[in-house]
C-alpha cells in the first residue's frame, strides 16, 4: 500500500491567516511526522502536495492504482469553504482517500446548518446555543439580537481555525455586537451571532466509521489560566501565544459525563456521515449541561496537537494512532 499525503503547510502561506501572528496550517515538520509514522507502519509514503497538485492531477488525468491511499490533511487555500477543495478533487481523480465526502465536509464547515442538521438527534442531553445567521450585507436589528441575549459571541459561520475570533468577539451590548459584525463583514461572507455559554471547553476526538468507531476520547482545555470560562474564548491570540493548554478529560470530568459525551459524539458522527476522523467541540456548564459548538472534519494530526493527548490517554504511540486512522479508511473502502 502506498500512502500519498495531501495538504498545504504553514511555510507556503507566509501572509495567510496572520491574525495575531497565527497561521492555522500544519508546519512542514508536522507533515514529515506523519510520513515517518506511515513508514514506521510499513507503508511506502510520500508527500504528494496540496490543492494545486490535485488540480494538476485532474487536468492531466494522472492515473493511480487501487493500491494507493491519499491521506488528506488539507485545509485548502484561501476561499470560503476551502476544506471542501481537496475532497472534491480527490473524488474527481477517482482515488481512495481518508476523511469525509465533499458534502459532509461542506456541511460541517457551516456551523449554523450543522446545528440544524443535528437537531434531528433525539437526545435530551445535547443542547445548542441560540444563534442568528446573517450575510455580509446586513446588520441584524436590536430585536433580533435581543432574542439571543447577551453576552453573545460574534464569529464567522463558515471558517475554522478560530479565525475571526478574538477577545472582543464576546459582546455585551448591541453596539458592541454591531461593531464586531461590521469588522467581520470586511473578510467573511457569513457571520454568526451565537448565545455565549459560560463553561468548560471540551473536545472529543474520534477515529473510525459509523459501524466501528475506534477512538472516542475527550480533551479539556485550560485557557488564560482557567478551565471554566465566564466570558473568555480560546481565541487566536491564546492559540498563537500558547495560552491554551490541553489535558485528558478523564482527569477533570466524571465518568457519567464522559460516557454521555461518547454517546452524543457517536450519534453526531453517524448522523453527519463522518468518515474516518473528526473533532467535536462542546461547552459544558457548571451544572453539566452539554452544548454543541462545532465539528472539525479535519483536525490537526501533528505529534503535538490534540492527537498527542489522545495517545497519552490511550497509552499508544503516535505511529499507532496514524495506523488506526489509515486502517479506518481502508476498512471503509472494503
Amino acid at each position: 500500500m502506498k500512502i500519498c499525503i495531501v495538504g498545504e503547510y504553514r511555510e507556503q502561506f507566509p501572509s495567510r491567516l496572520q491574525e495575531r501572528n497565527f497561521n492555522s496550517h500544519p508546519s512542514y515538520s508536522n507533515i514529515t511526522d506523519i510520513q515517518k509514522a506511515c513508514e514506521e507502519n510499513g507503508f511506502d509514503c510520500i508527500y504528494y502536495g496540496g490543492v494545486y497538485q490535485l488540480i494538476h492531477a485532474v487536468d492531466s488525468k494522472e492515473h493511480f492504482d487501487s493500491d494507493t491511499l491519499f491521506l488528506n490533511i488539507s485545509d485548502g487555500l484561501t476561499q470560503s469553504y476551502c476544506r471542501i477543495q481537496a475532497p472534491v478533487l480527490l473524488d474527481l481523480m477517482g482515488v481512495k482517500y481518508t476523511g469525509s465526502s465533499p458534502f459532509a465536509v461542506g456541511l460541517m464547515n457551516n456551523k449554523h446548518y450543522t446545528k440544524l442538521a443535528l437537531s434531528k438527534i433525539k437526545c435530551s442531553e445535547l443542547l445548542f446555543p441560540k444563534d442568528l445567521l446573517q450575510n455580509n450585507k446586513r446588520i441584524p436589528s436590536v430585536k433580533e439580537m435581543e432574542q439571543i441575549g447577551y453576552p453573545m459571541i460574534i464569529k464567522p459561520n463558515n471558517d475554522g481555525f478560530s479565525m475571526g475570533i478574538e477577545s472582543n468577539s464576546v459582546v455585551h451590548s448591541y453596539l458592541m455586537a454591531e461593531e464586531k459584525i461590521i469588522s467581520l463583514q470586511k473578510n467573511y461572507t457569513e457571520i454568526l451571532a451565537e448565545e455565549y455559554i459560560p463553561g468548560m471547553d471540551v473536545s472529543v476526538f474520534l477515529v473510525g466509521n459509523a459501524s466501528h468507531i475506534i477512538i472516542n476520547e475527550a480533551i479539556v482545555y485550560k485557557t488564560y489560566g482557567n478551565f471554566y470560562q465566564e466570558t473568555a474564548v480560546r481565541d487566536i491570540y491564546a492559540k498563537a501565544h500558547k495560552l491554551s493548554a490541553k489535558y485528558p478529560a478523564t482527569e477533570y470530568l466524571s465518568q457519567d459525563i464522559l460516557q454521555t459525551l461518547k454517546k452524543i459524539s457517536t450519534q453526531i458522527f453517524e448522523l453527519l456521515h463522518v468518515h474516518d476522523i473528526a473533532r467535536i467541540d462542546y461547552r459544558i456548564t457548571s451544572d453539566n449541561r452539554i452544548y454543541f459548538l462545532e465539528i472539525n472534519p479535519n483536525p490537526v494530526l501533528s505529534a503535538t496537537s490534540d492527537a498527542q493527548i489522545v495517545c497519552q490517554n490511550l497509552n499508544i504511540s503516535y505511529s499507532d494512532l496514524i495506523l488506526l486512522y489509515i486502517n479506518a479508511a481502508l476498512e471503509r473502502y472494503k
